[in-house]
């Protein structure tokens, strides 16, 4: 049997055009072991392990594997066309998704939220939710 001259990617990677680029810097200062878990329609999820002495997470349990959330700001809809969220429809939406999160106060079947995170960087507007 012939060898494919593209590269198998590694296990537990995202195809190249959703891994973690350099908008991605908080999620690897704040994580190790950060892995591609899915994705939906309008966010990544990855998960990963808290740094020691990210003090910026006080709320994420050490040593326990968390997801992270990462929303899009471009979605392409079922025309073929994308969608462009600015940074306040972002923020809302987030803010909203994880206020829902937490009046479910602990509830068996929605997982509980830890945090929510907001970035505004070269124009480019990222939430994530911990």
């Amino acid at each position: 049997m012939a060898e494919s001259s593209k590269a198998a990617e590694p296990p537990n990677v995202p195809p190249a055009s959703h891994g973690m680029a350099t908008e991605d810097t908080f999620i690897h200062q704040s994580f190790r072991d950060v892995r591609y878990e899915g994705e939906g329609k309008h966010a990544v999820v990855y998960s990963g392990v808290k740094r020691e002495g990210c003090g910026v997470l006080k709320e994420v349990p050490p040593r326990e594997r968390v997801a992270i959330k990462k929303y899009k700001d471009t979605i392409r809809s079922s025309n073929g066309t994308d969608r462009y969220f600015s940074y306040p429809q972002l923020k809302e939406y987030s803010e909203r998704e994880f206020a829902c999160h937490v009046r479910a106060g602990g509830h068996p079947n929605v997982v509980k939220a830890y945090a929510r995170y907001s970035a505004y960087e070269s124009g480019r507007a990222f939430e994530k939710s911990v």
